[in-house]
């Protein structure tokens, strides 16, 4: 089930991306990059996607967002269109991708395709 507005997982999000910023090259540059596209609410999950959190020891290494794919009105896939992840913690971008396409696959009962480095919408 999709996390509450008010869930302290969300905070815990949003340091990871902090801690994920910090250790990219952008750290350094003297301007900042926002997402500009409207959201239903910034704390909701969006339709027809999945969102998966990694933990290390009770804390969060990484979250992915999957967009789901449809082909003739049927789920088909997913496409990895955002994920974060510790910069002290190796592996985990690719772990979320693979284990996130798989419960979509579970819960779906279906076996699906997992689409990297591409747009997954038409």
């Amino acid at each position: 089930p999709a996390a509450e507005a008010t869930s302290p997982i969300w905070r815990e999000l949003e340091d990871l991306d902090a801690r994920w910023l910090s250790s990219r090259a952008l750290a350094t540059r003297p301007f900042s990059i926002r997402r500009v596209t409207r959201r239903y609410a910034r704390r909701r999950v969006e339709p027809h996607t999945t969102r998966v959190c990694a933990r290390r020891r009770g804390r969060v290494v990484g979250w992915a967002c999957l967009d789901h794919r449809y082909c003739e009105g049927v789920l088909c896939g997913v496409g990895l269109s955002g994920v974060r992840w510790d910069p002290e913690v190796g592996g985990v971008a690719s772990l979320l991708a693979v284990e996130g396409a798989a419960l979509v696959a579970a819960a779906h009962r279906r076996p699906l395709t997992l689409a990297l480095g591409e747009s997954c919408l038409p």
